[in-house]
């Protein structure tokens, strides 16, 4: 499983770079055979009636069973990054879950948002 991040507004230092890597690894390592790539787009953004939010994007790309999105935000950059990492263990899961369930690989092109 190879891990990719990169910012968008926020700067990605050695100790953040280290911190998402360490978090996505702890909570998809049961996955590693499975996932093949996962990437992470960390953005500050300020939006209209709202304050000022980190957001955290995931990409994952899983062998034989397609590509899972996912879009977290939160107050500072480790709250987006935690709260996509739980997700994502949760979004592995059930796709290998229904994938085994079916009896089949699943449809490679289907994006799924969760």
């Amino acid at each position: 499983m190879r891990i990719k991040v990169r910012g968008h507004n926020v700067k990605v230092s050695r100790h953040l770079l280290d911190s998402v890597t360490r978090r996505l690894q702890f909570a998809l390592g049961r996955f590693t055979t499975q996932l093949r790539t996962v990437s992470v787009k960390l953005t500050f953004q300020t939006e209209p009636n709202r304050k000022e939010a980190y957001s955290c994007c995931l990409a994952m790309d899983l062998a034989h069973a397609g590509r899972i999105r996912i879009q977290t935000t939160g107050d500072d950059t480790a709250t987006a990054v935690i709260r996509a990492a739980e997700r994502s263990s949760q979004a592995v899961s059930r796709r290998l879950d229904r994938r085994r369930e079916h009896g089949r690989l699943g449809s490679s092109t289907q994006d799924a948002l969760y």
